[in-house]
């Protein structure tokens, strides 16, 4: 008989405190609640399982503090693997129903966070079917005279900050403090406007860092580009779209996301052409979908980006805009030259509207209204 020890994140509970975060089953004299998720771990021959959290309500304006105080504690699950709503990612639907510990209460302002927690080894255990095991009590931890010594270190390069990246649904992410510098760096550069075309009023701060962040979280993305600028050429488009577009997709494969492409009717052979060639050339690993979205019909935006018309199940979580095309305020599209170039675009951009009433859809890009 072969006996383990799993770190437990009972042992940051205290540190937690001393950050003046509320522990609120500790408050509450109640278990923590522990529930298993739709996420799978890294199978090892006969052990085969899903992750198993906890959940601890944390006060919005501690969401920091808590952070930082259990990212450095590696051999007690560290930093939170999930902050926000749980359905989409970790395929919890009711935080009321445990899969084992107690319902702790959740205050007005409190965002549910949650951390791995080592009663995923029972369910690995389980897993393998063994004839004989046994383990302890979720909640019962066996407690050893071993000093927790990890402390948050100011000085390191990858002190965390948690961003907003969702509201509806509410949904946070960690990324590395040198990392958001980088990227806020590059937002500042984006904004240079050397044209005084008034750029700058088009920008909100951070917008980029919470795009980047949201499309690390997605699953499936649906890119949008075309440009027909250049109305009396063939192909009319910009030059610089549908590079980004092609450039974006492959990063995104490259990251296991499923990528797809929707376009003007009139263009997709264009397009065709270009992923073609990106792929003998090894620039995408496999072709990304094309797609074409005419608007004809009502509702069928929503149709177009749900299952089944169902808002509660879209088939992407973020649409981008690469040098693509806006709609005026008169229903007609323009370029800078002030040409009407209505004939030559698809009402794309419908789809970005519709999904601002979709929970779960993120929307990042270069739409140009003018």
């Amino acid at each position: 008989m072969v006996t383990f020890y799993l770190g437990c994140s009972f042992s940051f509970e205290s540190a937690v405190q001393k950050l003046g975060v509320p522990v609120r089953n500790v408050e509450q004299k109640r278990n923590v609640s522990m529930y298993k998720t739709a996420v799978p771990c890294h199978g090892v021959g006969l052990f085969s399982c899903n992750l198993v959290v906890t959940m601890r309500p944390i006060p919005q304006d501690k969401l920091e503090a808590a952070v930082l105080a259990t990212h450095p504690m590696k051999k007690y699950h560290g930093a939170p693997v999930h902050i926000g709503s749980p359905v989409g990612f970790l395929g919890i639907e009711d935080l009321q129903k445990t899969d084992y510990g107690d319902t702790v209460h959740i205050h007005p302002g409190d965002v549910p966070v949650f951390w791995a927690c080592g009663v995923t080894g029972v369910e690995a255990v389980v897993s393998c079917k063994s004839p004989l095991a046994f383990t302890h009590s979720p909640g019962s931890m066996f407690i050893t005279d071993v000093k927790n010594s990890d402390t948050p270190d100011p000085l390191t390069k990858e002190v965390p900050v948690v961003v907003q990246i969702s509201s509806d649904p509410l949904l946070y992410s960690l990324v590395s403090q040198r990392m958001a510098e980088r990227i806020r760096l590059l937002e500042e550069i984006v904004g240079i406007d050397p044209g005084n075309r008034g750029i700058k009023n088009l920008l909100i701060k951070d917008e980029l860092l919470k795009s980047s962040l949201s499309l690390s979280h997605a699953k499936s993305v649906l890119i949008t580009t075309g440009f027909p600028t250049h109305h009396q050429h063939v192909p009319p488009e910009e030059t610089d779209g549908p590079p980004g577009a092609l450039a974006m997709a492959a990063t995104l494969q490259a990251l296991g996301k499923k990528v797809a492409i929707v376009t003007d009717e009139r263009s997709i052979d264009m397009h065709k052409k270009i992923i073609e060639d990106s792929i003998e050339q090894g620039v995408l690993k496999t072709a990304v979908p094309l797609l074409t979205y005419k608007g004809e019909t009502p509702n069928c935006a929503v149709r177009f980006l749900c299952e089944d018309g169902d808002p509660t199940a879209p088939r992407f979580d973020h649409l981008v805009a690469i040098e693509r095309t806006g709609r005026a305020s008169d229903g007609n599209y323009y370029n800078a030259r002030k040409v009407n170039l209505k004939h030559l675009v698809d009402p794309i951009d419908d789809l970005f509207v519709a999904a601002q009433a979709v929970p779960g859809i993120s929307t990042t890009g270069t739409c140009t209204p003018l």
